[in-house]
């Protein structure tokens, strides 16, 4: 058995020419964007983490619009919905049919935190176990699954997450001896 891998190994290619299946994307410019000012599927970036948007779920109306980016696997997508009113977002993510869950943002963060924010948190169980029995069933290895409430967050994002406007709620900042602050140290 081993033999005939060597030998099928010989015959696949040194290398393997990636950029040919890069997808030809329209640019979008994040500069400016404003989610109250979107009327219809163009005013949209056509890709978004998981995929290509698809125009036909575009709904738009006075409360707000909504909108489905649809990955590559069956099933996947990122759905999408600004509620004016509320001044948020809510996000659905979906992976080969398994709900990802769903998240609440407020609009004054920009969209591109908010995908990178529901991307980096740690994925939800049940696309970890699907995951598991897929790779394990494909590939003859074992998965070692991250111990619950394990993810740790690098020190530095954990703590600059509010600086760089990334939390859920909005904050202002106050300045030891400024208006808003107790004392002059700022507490």
């Amino acid at each position: 058995m081993i033999r005939s891998l060597l030998a099928r190994q010989d015959q696949l290619p040194a290398s393997i020419r990636l950029i040919q299946y890069a997808p030809n994307r329209v640019p979008f410019s994040w500069q400016g964007w404003d989610p109250a000012q979107v009327r219809s599927p163009g005013d949209l970036p056509q890709y978004l983490i998981l995929g290509d948007l698809d125009g036909t779920t575009f709904e738009a109306s006075a409360s707000g619009w909504s909108a489905r980016w649809r990955g590559t696997e069956d099933d996947t997508h990122f759905d999408v919905t600004f509620k004016a009113d509320k001044e948020r977002y809510e996000v659905c993510q979906t992976w080969r049919g398994l709900d990802g869950g769903y998240s609440l943002y407020s609009s004054r963060i920009p969209l591109t935190k908010v995908i990178g924010q529901a991307l980096y948190s740690q994925f939800p169980t049940n696309w970890d176990s699907a995951a598991k029995a897929q790779l394990e069933a494909a590939y003859q290895l074992a998965v070692v699954e991250q111990a619950k409430n394990a993810y740790e967050p690098r020190r530095d994002s954990r703590r600059l997450h509010f600086l760089r406007g990334w939390s859920h709620e909005y904050v202002e900042e106050v300045l030891p001896g400024g208006p808003g602050a107790r004392s002059s140290a700022g507490f």
